[in-house]
């Protein structure tokens, strides 16, 4: 009996570090794919970004396709762009997406690059 214990414990530890592995993952996805694609929907609309956006992304515990990113940069001209969102597929490139210039929102968005 004490076996099975020592088992099942293992068994969940093993899994708890699985599931941060795999949010690890998600986040780090996410932070490229949004980071490119927001970059392109910024310059789609004249606002061309210097260098890249700088992302972070927070994905849900219980569904890694459900991950949070915001992201912050300059254009060429100077401008402060914000992009702040939630995925909701695997790929990261759909679920709600807003970004802003100086403050003024400039799109919105259910798929970026698309």
């Amino acid at each position: 009996m004490r076996g099975m214990l020592v088992a099942v414990v293992v068994v969940g530890l093993v899994m708890a570090g699985c599931t941060k592995q795999r949010q690890a993952i998600s986040e780090a996805a996410v932070r490229n794919v949004v980071a490119v694609g927001g970059a392109r929907e910024f310059s789609d609309r004249g606002y061309p970004i210097r260098d890249n956006l700088a992302c972070t992304a927070k994905a849900s515990s219980t569904d890694q396709t459900h991950v949070g990113v915001v992201c912050t940069g300059m254009t060429t001209t100077g401008q402060t762009v914000g992009l702040s969102g939630t995925t909701n597929n695997d790929r990261g490139d759909q679920g709600n997406f807003v970004g802003t210039v100086n403050g003024k929102q400039v799109f919105q968005k259910t798929c970026l690059g698309c």
